[in-house]
C-alpha cells in the first residue's frame, strides 16, 4: 500500500511525538506537506532528521510544503529558529537533482545561502511561497533569493511574498513575463510606499498582463497598498486580459463615505473583484 503512495500531508500537533512515529517506511513521494502546529517549540531534531531523510528518498518529489504557526512563541530552550537548510540537509547525499516545482515554507528561516546551496533542486520551480517567520532578516533574505532567481533565469508562475521593498524583488518580478498567480502582502514598514505601488503597477503588472489569472494585494492595514485602487490604477488592472480574480483590501475613509467617493469599487469591469474594506 505504501509503495503506491504519491501524496502525503501530515499535521503534527504534539511536541513529544511518540518514538513509535516513523517516516522510514515511506519513499517515492511526489508531494509532501508537513504542518507543524505546535506554537511553543520547534520540532525535535529527531523529527527534522526524519523529514530530511524522507525527502532524500523521494527523487521524483515535485512539491514540498512546510508550515508552522504565524505567531509562534517559542520557549528560550527551543534554540534558534528552524531553517530550510535543516529540513533539506538530507539532499546533500543525493547524487541526482530534484525537479521541484512547488516550494512553500511558512514560519521558518529561509536564507539565501541555504537556497543557493541547493539551487540545483530548484531549477524547475514554478511556485514559491516564503511566509512570515521569526527571521529578523526576512526582507533582506527574500530580496536576495529573488536576485538569485533573476540571475539564474528561474521564472516563477506563482509567487507569494510578505515583503516587497527590497529593490531586487521588483527588479525580478519585472524582468520576465508569465506569472499566473501573484500574492503580495506587504506588511513591513518600508513597504508602505506610494512609490513602490507605482513601481508595481508600471513595471511589474505590465509585464504579466497576458498571463495573470489571480492577483491578491495588501493586508488588513491602512497602508499605501490599501489605498491603491484609484481610477488610473484600476485601468492598469483591467488591462490584464486573463485576470479572473482580484482580491485586495481597500481603505475607505469617513470622508470617502460622506462624499460617496467609493464608486470605483463598483465600476470595475472585472468579472471577479473581491474588495475587503478597511474603515477609519
Amino acid at each position: 500500500m505504501l509503495d503506491s503512495l504519491d501524496n502525503l500531508s501530515i499535521t503534527i500537533q504534539n511536541y513529544n511525538t511518540s518514538t513509535a512515529f516513523s517516516l522510514e517506511p515511506l519513499s517515492g513521494l511526489r508531494s509532501l506537506c508537513i504542518n507543524w502546529s505546535y506554537r511553543d517549540h520547534w520540532p525535535k531534531q529527531s523529527l527534522i532528521s526524519q523529514i530530511s531523510m524522507l525527502i532524500s528518498r523521494c527523487p521524483d518529489l515535485e512539491s514540498f510544503k512546510f508550515t508552522s504557526p504565524y505567531f509562534r512563541r517559542p520557549q528560550p530552550e527551543s534554540g534558534p529558529p528552524m531553517s530550510l537548510g535543516q529540513i533539506l540537509a538530507g539532499l546533500s547525499s543525493l547524487d541526482m537533482s530534484l525537479r521541484l516545482k512547488q516550494l512553500v515554507v511558512i514560519g521558518i528561516v529561509v536564507s539565501p545561502d541555504d537556497f543557493l546551496l541547493r539551487l540545483r533542486h530548484f531549477r524547475y520551480l514554478e511556485k514559491l511561497e516564503i511566509g512570515w517567520s521569526s527571521d529578523p532578516d526576512l526582507a533582506i533574505h527574500f530580496g536576495e533569493i529573488c536576485a538569485i532567481l533573476h540571475a539564474e533565469g528561474i521564472h516563477l508562475k506563482d509567487i507569494t511574498g510578505a515583503i516587497i521593498h527590497h529593490p531586487a524583488i521588483i527588479r525580478y518580478l519585472a524582468s520576465y513575463s508569465g506569472i499566473e498567480r501573484m500574492v503580495l502582502r506587504p506588511s513591513h514598514p518600508l513597504d508602505d510606499s506610494t512609490q513602490l505601488v507605482d513601481q508595481f503597477f508600471s513595471s511589474v503588472l505590465r509585464q504579466h498582463r497576458n498571463s495573470l489569472r489571480y492577483l491578491e494585494l495588501g493586508l488588513n492595514k491602512n497602508t499605501a497598498w490599501s489605498r491603491l485602487l484609484g481610477r488610473d490604477l484600476m485601468i492598469e488592472v483591467e488591462r490584464c486580459q486573463r485576470l479572473e480574480e482580484l482580491n485586495c483590501w481597500v481603505y475607505v475613509s469617513l470622508e470617502d463615505k460622506r462624499s460617496n467617493n467609493t464608486d470605483i469599487l463598483v465600476s470595475s469591469s472585472l468579472s471577479l473583484f473581491h474588495a475587503l474594506m478597511i474603515s477609519s
